[in-house]
């Protein structure tokens, strides 16, 4: 069997039952805080790893969707760590204001608060 790739921040995949079911902890963490919204009816349609095409060549695959049930607004998150904050980041949001088809969330978990701290990207509808 060969060696899983290493990642380079050094995030490790969390498995439950031998199956991969999220990239790293705080990944997994946050699909946690989405289950628990949808079992109080704040969200729906929790899709696991989409990809949304920005442009002809660029492709983002998030971590992420749900439906918000208050706005039935489609909400796209990618969660990051302070080490994954730079990178291709900046530049995908910036592509994601003029491209993306919906909301867009960088959810970050603070370990000292024990709190989840959301960013928001939101489309510029004017452009389109």
């Amino acid at each position: 069997m060969p060696w899983p790739k290493r990642n380079k921040y050094g995030a490790k995949p969390v498995y439950e039952g031998g199956v991969r079911v999220a990239d790293s902890k705080a990944e997994r963490a946050y699909q946690v805080h989405l289950e628990l919204l949808a079992k109080a009816g704040e969200v729906t349609e929790i899709v696991k790893w989409p990809t949304v095409q920005l442009t002809r060549y660029v492709k983002w695959k998030l971590d992420f969707s749900h439906v918000d049930v208050a706005t039935g607004e489609t909400i796209y998150t990618d969660v990051k760590s302070p080490a994954t904050q730079g990178g291709r980041v900046p530049t995908l949001k910036q592509l994601w204001k003029e491209f993306g088809p919906g909301r867009l969330q960088i959810a970050m978990y603070n370990y000292k608060t024990k709190q989840w701290m959301i960013k928001e990207t939101k489309v510029d509808k004017d452009k389109r």
